[in-house]
């Protein structure tokens, strides 16, 4: 991505909640040097470390890869937000709503991960190592 591209992304993802390079350094703890460097199209994503890049993300309310990936951009809900429409307020709450989906989908994945398998789960595996046990036993004969 040009360096002139990546300066649309962060300084229109800055003018979505009002901020200025001062108020996003001091929010996200990278230096205002560097944020400078990113806006004038000259810098890339490279200039910060991977911790930088995802307090950005954080403080700016971005997915992860926001910043990298085109598809990650075209389905954040701030920007499906339209212009004209797009009140600070608004913009922040659709942010807040953003962060609790993707907090909820992270939830949900850790609580399927670690579940304990229902009772047809449970005989479905049974059924499945039974019939594999049996095609085993035929072939060995």
């Amino acid at each position: 991505m040009s360096g002139r591209k990546l300066a649309e992304i962060v300084v229109g993802r800055m003018e979505r909640f009002g901020l200025s390079v001062s108020e996003l350094a001091e929010k996200s703890f990278i230096s205002e040097y560097k944020i400078q460097h990113l806006i004038s199209g000259h810098g890339s994503i490279d200039i910060l470390e991977e911790i930088e890049v995802a307090w950005l993300e954080s403080t700016l309310s971005c997915r992860r890869g926001y910043f990298t990936n085109k598809k990650v951009r075209e389905s954040d809900f701030v920007n499906a937000i339209p212009q004209e429409c797009a009140s600070t307020e608004a913009v922040e709450a659709i942010a807040r709503l953003q962060r609790f989906t993707d907090n909820l989908s992270f939830i949900d994945k850790v609580y399927e991960e670690f579940r304990e398998p229902t009772q047809e789960e449970r005989k479905s595996v049974s059924d499945y190592i039974d019939s594999i046990s049996e095609c085993v036993n035929k072939e060995g004969r």
